[in-house]
């Protein structure tokens, strides 16, 4: 009696070798969309930070003028429309890069400038990692 080895059957894939492709590929759809957002991410802060700095230039040529900085309540509001029929210092609201308005602190969270322009970054979320600031913080590096 003559035994027959099994015959591989080479007609496909195996099950392990077609998960095996969707995981890799998978993995490169997601690093490929992970680097298309970090690049679309990553291109929208200089412009938000100008933005900032444009804005920062309003609020103090505001206090130039008027001679006060305006208040939180306030807010952008008198850079609008500026009392005593004086030219409107921004012509509509400020928003960042992502379409977030920016937000007036004054007082601000640091005690040594009279005022703070931010952004709310790129997840949209004030007061959270990404957000972008007039006021220069120091953050602790790591192990601090």
């Amino acid at each position: 009696m003559k035994r027959h080895a099994p015959q591989r059957d080479e007609r496909g894939l195996t099950a392990v070798g077609v998960a095996f492709l969707l995981v890799v590929g998978a993995l490169f759809v997601f690093v490929g969309y992970a680097a298309v957002v970090n690049q679309t991410c990553g291109s929208k802060i200089k412009p938000t930070q100008r933005k900032i700095s444009n804005v920062k230039s309003a609020v103090n040529t505001f206090y130039a003028i008027v001679g006060r900085y305006p208040t939180q309540w306030e807010g952008f509001l008198p850079l609008l429309h500026p009392p005593d029929g004086l030219k409107p210092m921004l012509e509509t609201l400020p928003r960042d890069d992502w379409g977030n308005v920016l937000l007036y602190l004054s007082p601000p969270l640091a005690s040594h400038v009279p005022f703070e322009i931010r952004s709310a970054g790129a997840d949209g979320v004030w007061f959270t990692d990404d957000d972008l600031s007039s006021v220069r913080r120091d953050r602790p590096t790591s192990g601090e």
